[in-house]
């Protein structure tokens, strides 16, 4: 059905005609904000908005160069991080970042509008697709990415998009004309310090889930472990009768070097021994009248489990503490635990793995699989070429180390506390989005 709205003349901008821009739900929020008393604009607030600039990546770099897939809210993905030269940060002044610095990803179908702060003293890049904002008053950066985030400023991002359905972007001359209501001024501290307190809890997080691999590590005795950086190997006709491939990928130095290392110590099992089941997916329609969580490959973050959909009948479930791997395309070894659900659904890109607790804690061998030793594994069992996929028969065949039954347990209670931290810092994040929104509409209903 469609949706009709009428405006001024004057509304029209130069550089906006289009429908979409003046949908009536967006001009509604505007005129809801400015009916709180008044208002001033993100351009107003902060003497610096524009976006980075294209580094050039280095593998000799040492500051990091953030990258729009990096940012989420409230955290910084380490997963796919580069760096660039000492030399190109000093002579490149575009996308340098500083401490209290709000970054905003501009581009990208569904990650558009993510917002955090370089909470950081260290120095990094900003690459094009991210809008840095830096204060240039008094106002509470911590304050403006609660608001941003809230439904008030969620709305202002859709609104001001610009692009197809499969290329979004915003510019910075857009998120300056951003609405904020003057009446949450008084409580800027306030709403600020739940973010801080939230951004604290997620730093927690990451520095236990780090801590974690590196006490694999060091168990391993893997912390000195040179990598074979050689292009050549000499593989023996078993090893190809065994694994049932001939494919030089599957043999290269690189994907191998962890497993070999590991075979030269007698204690480790193949994933196989570990499992009762390992469980494929089933793609599914999410229905906004379904009960049950459904989680596919973009539901995996970081090692948590968040579902975004529900369906209403399961086709795949898993249970509390089961381990979820994504298997196909550019996402293949992100994993995850589930453990804020008694069961879900999951897509038909995902394996489940159900764990035999009494041989491995899931927590342990969701460290491995995410580490290093898992990854680089998972990479020498892919097939296909434009778009890779990992099979169940040879995800079994994974080797999985084991170390000290008391250093596996003291693993498993890190993670757990990693994912105790996120839980706990969503709570924060809602209730800093809650007061924002609570104060908007105390200030709409009184004036």
């Amino acid at each position: 059905m469609a949706v009709w709205n009428t405006i001024n003349l004057t509304d029209i901008k130069p550089d906006r005609c289009d429908a979409e821009y003046f949908r009536k739900d967006y001009k509604e929020n505007i005129a809801y904000l400015k009916s709180t008393g008044n208002t001033t604009t993100l351009g107003r607030l902060f003497g610096h908005i524009n976006r980075g600039s294209q580094p050039e990546y280095s593998p000799k770099g040492i500051y990091k160069a953030l990258r729009s897939v990096n940012v989420g809210f409230m955290s910084f993905n380490e997963t796919r991080q580069e760096y660039v030269t000492k030399a190109f940060y000093d002579f490149n002044n575009r996308g340098k970042v500083q401490k209290d610095d709000i970054l905003i990803t501009s581009t990208g179908v569904g990650t558009l509008g993510r917002t955090s702060i370089w909470f950081y003293d260290e120095k990094a890049y900003c690459d094009g697709h991210i809008t840095i904002l830096r204060n240039g008053s008094s106002i509470d950066p911590y304050f403006v990415t609660a608001y941003l985030n809230s439904k008030y400023g969620l709305l202002q991002f859709d609104q001001n998009f610009r692009g197809s359905s499969e290329q979004i972007e915003i510019y910075p001359y857009d998120i300056s004309k951003f609405v904020v209501p003057e009446c949450l001024f008084p409580h800027q501290e306030e709403i600020g310090n739940y973010l801080r307190e939230a951004f604290t809890l997620q730093q927690q997080s990451q520095n236990l889930y780090q801590q974690a691999t590196e006490l694999l590590e060091q168990e391993l005795g893997l912390r000195n472990f040179k990598k074979d950086t050689s292009k050549f190997r000499v593989t023996q006709l078993t090893e190809l009768s065994s694994s049932r491939r001939f494919d030089a990928q599957c043999f290269k130095p690189d994907f191998l070097q962890y497993e070999l290392f590991i075979r030269k110590g007698s204690n480790y099992n193949k994933l196989s021994e570990l499992l009762n089941s390992i469980l494929k997916g089933n793609q599914q329609f999410v229905s906004p009248y379904g009960s049950k969580p459904y989680v596919s490959i973009k539901d995996i973050s970081g090692i948590d489990v968040i579902a975004k959909g529900s369906v209403t009948n399961q086709l795949s479930k898993a249970s509390k503490e089961d381990l979820l791997l994504a298997v196909t395309g550019a996402t293949i070894g992100k994993i995850g635990i589930v453990h804020r659900y008694n069961s879900i659904s999951f897509s038909g890109d995902i394996l489940g793995f159900s764990v035999i607790k009494d041989k491995i804690s899931p927590w342990y061998l969701l460290a491995v699989l995410g580490s290093p030793i898992g990854q680089t594994q998972f990479n020498r069992w892919i097939t296909g070429s434009t778009n890779g996929h990992l099979s169940p028969s040879d995800v079994k065949k994974i080797i999985v180390p084991r170390i000290s039954a008391l250093q596996e347990l003291h693993i498993e209670k890190m993670l757990k506390t990693s994912l105790e931290s996120i839980v706990k810092s969503e709570f924060f994040l809602e209730q800093a989005k809650n007061r924002v929104e609570e104060l908007i509409e105390a200030a709409a209903q009184n004036n």
